[in-house]
């Protein structure tokens, strides 16, 4: 059958327990140091093997720091998203950012370049409080707002293209949804199907 059997990993009697018992493996670093000549032989002739995670250390320093090293490459706060998720088509952002407040509330489509954050176009009042984005197979961009309107949109880094829009739904605050050829929208009274063509 061939199986491998990998157990969580422990100190070195209970590492060399398991692989005597018929584990194959264990995961988590060995954490002891120096490894002799007879415990390596054996490790090696059991065909025994391990998976150090990212999150448990050993003897050396904790992977986990590693793991999480980061750096802020650009921040723009006009470009926070309150509620809807970004859409990436190629090396552009397509995102729907503003205020939803109750006076003056403003909500913008903008087209940002995702490794720099440079704003290349926006499409402001895409909608009242809100719109909601998603990508179809074919990488068009179809954009729901709060009016119930769904908008087929073209990526373009260069200007805001809209192929067409239809009434679809009354008020709504939901995202659509996109499969197996159809869109599901929904408003307060109901969810509709609808075929993409």
């Amino acid at each position: 059958m061939k199986l491998r059997v990998t157990a969580e990993g422990g100190d070195l009697e209970y590492n060399l327990s398991m692989i005597m018992d018929g584990q194959t493996g264990w995961e988590h670093a060995m954490g002891y140091a120096p490894t002799f000549d007879d415990v390596a032989k054996f490790f090696g002739l059991a065909g025994a093997t391990y998976s150090p995670t990212f999150m448990v250390g050993g003897f050396s320093a904790w992977n986990e720091e590693f793991y999480y090293q980061d750096s802020e490459v650009w921040k723009d706060e006009k470009l926070t998203c309150y509620f809807s998720t970004p859409v990436v088509v190629g090396p552009h952002l397509y995102m729907v950012n503003g205020a939803a407040t109750l006076r003056n509330p403003t909500i913008t489509l903008r087209c940002v370049e995702a490794a720099t954050g440079k704003v290349l176009w926006t499409k402001e009042k895409v909608g009242k409080y809100h719109a909601a984005l998603v990508r179809t197979a074919d990488e068009k961009l179809l954009m729901l707002d709060d009016a119930g309107n769904l908008i087929l949109l073209q990526p373009d880094a260069t200007a805001y293209k809209e192929l067409c829009r239809a009434k679809v739904c009354g008020e709504t605050w939901a995202h659509p949804a996109v499969s197996d050829g159809r869109v599901f929208v929904r408003d307060n009274k109901e969810l509709v199907a609808l075929k993409l063509n």
